[in-house]
């Protein structure tokens, strides 16, 4: 046949190759062990290009007769076949090196010959099982088009012997082992689960069902593993019959998937969907081309692993509620830590052990009246899917809803001392924390199922739940990620009370400050909250106040650092020393209003007393706003990253928009992807029903408060968020930073509802809330999809934790209210003075009631609103040199994240950017390029190690010491008291405010 008569299609052929030891030996099962009584041709997709048949090459050597040499072996071919030289095995019995074994011999067959093919197969295969060891045969599939083919392999049946591979975790990543076994030995699984004496897995580690992939796979750059064999009369000279039950060797339930599952299909999918894989494990040496998730994601699961449990339920449910309510009761006070999810990770993990080893294992059965139906309370053993689905819950639950911010300054006494009743604020708070979930839905398919949209940070999730999950012993030198995780977080935690308690000049080091503190220059340019430039921090809560730097991508932490370089050490001392809008005579870096007489704004100088109105008069006698360097900075790229974004995402996402809907053709699936096809997905309609429900909930509950805002105006407080869901969440799943609505709902809410302070506080808690909480699920569900866990699972712990959480947050907070009666006042004893509150309320009287027009229109700072339109242009300014020079560093520029991190600076300091960018260096440049395997290792271990040391540190700190004794225990030495009193920790403006004023 012509090879132009392949090209189209005519006198179709099938390519078969036989692999005589493949590079990575039988660490490439595939599918289905060859057996004679299925015929080839059956199992044989019309457009496959090409199938192979694998052997172990030193066992080939074994069964091959000394008179015969290897071509011999393929003499079943059909005689049409032409057959490439085969090089001549080795006559040494040893094989040393695995890349030694690879010797393919490959030949086309035509479509006509492949009946004769089968035959001389069937005898071939006979001949195989009379050898002395029995050799491992399969097909193995290669290069064909996976649109059409969706023909399932059966299963192997027990006239031909098998070797059955286990892919299991491992300390160090992945692994794979191999067993061969007989007929008899199978009993109907596919892998066996433990250690004993006699039989030799390829790794020497214990089974888990932790992090799933091949060890050839697990590294970057790795050599294949070696596959060692282990021959049938081993297995039946130490054990009987059925040594898997017989022996301490035995099978139990879950150590395998069952042979009859290998070959099911979601009976619900689409007809259409030509992608689904009948074998859940796919294949064990595919896996991510990306390194971070390679690191810390199995390529491999077993949809037979129970998620959704009774005991997953009440650990979810229990952690949630009070992790939420301790968060919300610390939100409330200054200073307190805050709860992170890892330390709850941690607590579920032992909580869930201990569940498996003490409830009763007993099935029960529910009355007739109750559908009749049977639960047990202990399925098994505690399995990372049910801790997958509790770390969720977790997560987007254990912060404090943004309406109890909203409620705090609506009922408040000196807020706005209005009345607002129960179910108002039950129903609010739920509908706004779960309205975005149903905004979210829309974006999943273009943020979660790509490849490319990795998510950094929920990688950290997946890392601590592998690692706790995996439990082997160490292999390629080094300890396991487990020890390594024990040791670090038991050192962070110890260490944390130096610079937390014992020695605090060590979370702010300015050395030249402390020598020259009244050196007002020299502390602006030095300092802490000044530029920066010889301030360092050994603490690891100020280097993680952005985010963990062993996190997010190399790329991402450049473009923030270059923000930084930018605005903060050329832009605001060129504003700031050169006096512009008046900036020297207040701080360098604060994030307060200030009056003409250098003092903190005031507002309610400024609005009627009972009308909150804005008072022109009282404004014009008080004093405009003044607003420090960084928070006009701020401002002004805020303004640049609402017109950023948008620009950014339509050049350079525009296609795989465009895919997604079907417009252009889309990428093949990873192997994530196509392993997550086993599960249902969760259907559009209840995304819409979720929006439908919550919207007029709010409408419903919003007739009986007075708060002076229009159903049209709620409903473009959810169409903000909705506009901004897929373009923020392009650049939150690449760079793993958020870019939220805050700037923008305070720019138009301060212009239609301005003199009306609650509606614009009800607007931006919507804007704000439904945008962090759509974004938050996506990410949820790449966590879902990291994990292999069914989507409408993770859906359901999302809404039905955050309706619980969001209840139990109200109720701390009107405990807290009803107990407290000077709550969040400034002066308050126990120090609940609610700082988030008052910013919050702060800002609705800057933007709702003294408003843009005020601030910017035709104020002092109406330059702001041009960053507008210089965010609109650098986007397609960057686009377009990327286009021309697409290998050049410009590739890697991203105005979003380098424009969103300006906006940290006020409430941040200069040392959590330079701390960040140093540790960043370390670790996601110089090990991940020179030591890529230790970082693959035990990176992002790390990084969950360093946070939960941290957070259990303070939590211990805060409990113990500073809540019993309001913080009136604390050492009073040099240590803790030198930075207290230089020019940078006052922030002394450089120049002083005149008596008359500004």
């Amino acid at each position: 046949m012509s090879s132009e008569e392949r090209q189209h299609g005519h006198g179709r052929t099938n390519s078969y190759s036989r692999h005589i030891g493949s590079s990575n030996g039988l660490a490439r099962l595939r599918h289905v062990v060859m057996d004679r009584d299925v015929p080839v041709a059956e199992e044989v997709p019309d457009d496959a290009s090409r199938f192979s048949l694998e052997h172990d090459a030193p066992l080939v050597q074994d069964w091959i007769p000394e008179e015969e040499s290897v071509d011999d072996v393929f003499a079943f071919a059909p005689p049409s076949v032409r057959v490439s030289h085969l090089p001549q095995p080795s006559s040494q019995n040893v094989v040393t090196e695995p890349w030694e074994l690879g010797r393919v011999s490959s030949f086309d067959i035509p479509r006509d010959e492949t009946e004769t093919l089968d035959e001389d197969m069937d005898q071939d295969l006979s001949q195989y099982q009379e050898a002395e060891h029995t050799e491992l045969l399969s097909l193995d599939r290669k290069n064909f088009d996976q649109d059409s083919w969706n023909a399932p392999w059966s299963a192997a049946s027990s006239s031909i012997n098998g070797r059955w591979s286990k892919v299991h975790s491992t300390s160090d990543g992945v692994s794979h082992s191999d067993f061969k076994v007989t007929p008899q030995q199978r009993t109907g699984y596919a892998s066996a689960s433990k250690h004993q004496e006699g039989i030799t897995p390829i790794n020497h580690h214990d089974f888990h069902n932790g992090l799933h992939r091949s060890e050839s796979a697990g590294m970057f750059n790795d050599v294949p593993s070696t596959v060692h064999s282990i021959a049938e009369d081993s297995v039946r000279n130490q054990y009987s019959a059925e040594p898997w039950h017989d022996t301490p060797f035995r099978l139990e339930d879950g150590d395998g998937i069952p042979l009859h599952e290998f070959g099911k299909r979601d009976p619900t999918a689409e007809p259409h969907d030509q992608y689904a894989n009948p074998d859940p494990r796919i294949d064990p040496e595919e896996d991510s081309p990306y390194p971070e998730v390679r690191a810390s994601v199995s390529n491999t699961d077993d949809p037979t692993m129970p998620a959704v449990t009774i005991r997953m339920w009440a650990i979810a449910l229990l952690l949630s509620c009070i992790g939420g309510a301790i968060n919300t009761f610390l939100t409330l006070r200054y200073p307190s830590p805050t709860l992170s999810p890892v330390v709850l990770q941690l607590i579920a993990y032992f909580i869930g052990k201990f569940f498996a080893w003490g409830l009763p294992i007993d099935e029960y059965i529910l009355p007739n009246w109750l559908g009749g139906g049977r639960f047990t309370l202990n399925p098994g053993a505690f399995n990372i899917k049910e801790h997958a689905l509790i770390s969720i819950m977790i997560g987007c639950t254990i912060s404090q809803a943004y309406a109890i911010n909203f409620l705090l300054v609506a009922e408040l006494p000196h807020y706005y001392d209005s009345s607002v009743k129960d179910v108002f604020q039950f129903i609010f708070t739920i509908c706004s924390q779960i309205i975005g979930y149903g905004i979210a839905g829309f974006i999943v398919p273009f943020l979660v199922n790509p490849a490319d949209m990795v998510w950094p940070q929920t990688l950290l999730t997946s890392t601590i739940l592998n690692t706790l999950h995996a439990e082997e012993e160490p292999s390629n030198g080094g300890i396991s990620r487990i020890r390594w995780f024990a040791y670090t977080l038991f050192g962070t935690f110890f260490y944390t009370f130096i610079p937390t308690y014992f020695f605090q000049a060590l979370s702010q080091m300015c050395w030249t400050c402390w020598i020259a503190k009244d050196n007002i220059k020299l502390n602006i340019t030095n300092g802490i909250y000044g530029m920066g430039l010889t301030s360092i921090t050994l603490d690891w809560s100020q280097v993680a106040y952005l985010g963990s730097p062993l996190v997010m991508p190399w790329w991402t932490e450049m473009n923030m650092f270059t923000g930084f370089v930018l605005l903060m050490w050329i832009v605001a001392p060129i504003l700031y020393f050169g006096d512009v809008k008046s900036f020297a005579y207040f701080p360098f870096n604060s994030s307060h209003a200030f009056d003409k007489t250098g003092q903190r704004y005031t507002v309610t100088h400024v609005v009627e007393p009972n009308t909150y109105q804005f008072d022109e008069t009282a404004y014009n006698e008080y004093s405009p706003v003044f607003l420090p360097t960084t928070f006009v900075i701020s401002y002004f790229t805020g303004f640049m990253t609402i017109s950023a974004i948008l620009v950014h995402s339509v050049l350079n996402h525009g296609d795989d928009f465009l895919r997604c809907i079907g417009r252009k053709p889309r990428a093949p699936d990873d192997v994530h992807a196509r392993l997550m096809r086993s599960y249902k997905k969760v259907p559009t309609w209840w995304y819409q029903w979720l929006v439908v429900i919550c919207l007029i909930a709010i409408l419903v509950v919003l007739a009986y408060v007075d708060f002076e805002i229009e159903p049209v105006t709620v409903l473009l407080a959810l169409v903000i968020p909705a506009v901004y869901a897929l373009p923020s969440g392009y650049v939150y799943a690449l760079s793993g930073q958020m870019i939220g609505t805050n700037v923008i709902a305070d720019l138009v809410a301060g212009y239609i509802l301005s003199g009306h302070p609650r509606a614009f506080l009800l607007f931006k808690t919507l804007t704000v809330q439904t945008l962090l909480s759509c974004l938050n699920y996506a990410g949820n569900m790449k966590i879902g999809h990291y994990m292999k866990v069914p989507p409408r699972a993770v859906f359901a712990v999302q809404v039905v934790g955050s309706i619980v959480v969001a209840g139990v947050q109200v109720g701390v907070k009107k405990l807290m209210v009803a107990l407290v009666p000077d709550l969040c006042s400034p002066g308050q004893k126990n120090r609940l003075t609610c700082q988030s509150t008052d910013v919050y309320f702060t800002s609705s009287m800057l933007w709702g009631v003294i408003g843009p027009r005020n601030m910017f229109a035709s104020g002092a700072y109406n330059e702001i609103v041009w960053g507008l339109l210089l965010g609109f242009c650098l986007p397609i300014l960057v686009w377009l040199v990327k286009r021309r020079y697409p290998n050049s560093w410009v590739r890697l520029v991203s105005v979003p994240v380098i424009t969103v991190t300006a906006q940290a600076l006020p409430a941040s300091t200069s040392i959590n950017f330079t701390a960040f960018f140093l540790v960043a260096f370390v670790f996601q440049y110089y090990l991940k390029k020179y030591h890529f395997r230790w970082w693959s290792k035990y990176n992002f271990v790390t990084a969950n190690a360093l946070d939960a040391g941290v957070i259990i540190s303070e939590l211990l700190l805060f409990f113990v010491i500073q809540l019993p004794s309001n913080n009136n225990w604390e050492l009073s030495w040099w240590g803790n008291t030198v930075m207290q009193y230089t020019a940078d920790a006052q922030q002394k403006p450089l120049r002083v405010v005149p008596p008359e004023g500004l």
